[in-house]
Parts: C-alpha cells; structure tokens; sequence
C-alpha cells in the first residue's frame, strides 16, 4: 500500500517541476544544469520533475489536490509515460495500485 509519505513525494516533485520550468521560462536560469548546481541536484533529476509537469491536467490535480482514485508512486512517474493525454491515462491506469474507472476524459 502506497504510504502518505510517498504521496507527499509525488506532489513535492510536481510542484518542483512547476517551479523548475517556470524558471526556465522566466529566465532566471537558462539551462537544466544550472538549476542543477542550484538545487545540489543532477541534470536528469531536474528533467524526470520537469517533464512531470506534461501530465495531464487531470492526473496532475488528482495528485496535488488528493481528489481523485489514482494512487501513484514518485517511482511509477519518474518512468517514462506517453506525451498524448488519453495514452497516459491508459498507462498510468496499468501502473496505479488504484486507478479511476475507464471514462470518456480527453
């Protein structure tokens, strides 16, 4: 069973993400290695949170906002998933422990 701590880590990593490219957008830092150094972290750390934040808007308030029945790992989402919004469902659904029923969401 999927413990609050590793929920917690999923939603810190989300909101890294968010934080992470809006720096890059914003300029404060240009490249993914200088928020890197920044953050005492590595290149593909910062990457694996950024691309977290191409989820899904659903998938991504069902883990910030603990509303829906997607019970996911920091683990299970570091892996690569598909780009196409309707794919990831279908693949997160596969990894999640628990998942929402099949539905007509785009």
């Amino acid at each position: 069973m999927v413990g609050h701590e590793e929920m917690e880590a999923l939603q810190r990593a989300l909101i890294q993400g968010h934080r992470w490219i809006k720096w890059l957008e914003d300029g404060k830092y240009k490249t993914l290695e200088a928020i890197a150094r920044k953050e005492s972290t590595d290149k593909s750390r910062v990457a694996k949170l950024i691309r977290l934040t191409c989820l899904a808007p659903d998938i991504q308030e069902a883990i910030l906002c603990n509303t829906g029945t997607w019970v996911l790992t920091l683990k299970d989402c570091l892996k690569p998933f598909p780009m196409l919004w309707t794919e990831q469902r279908e693949h997160l659904r596969k990894l999640a422990l628990l998942a929402p029923e099949t539905s007509s969401e785009n």
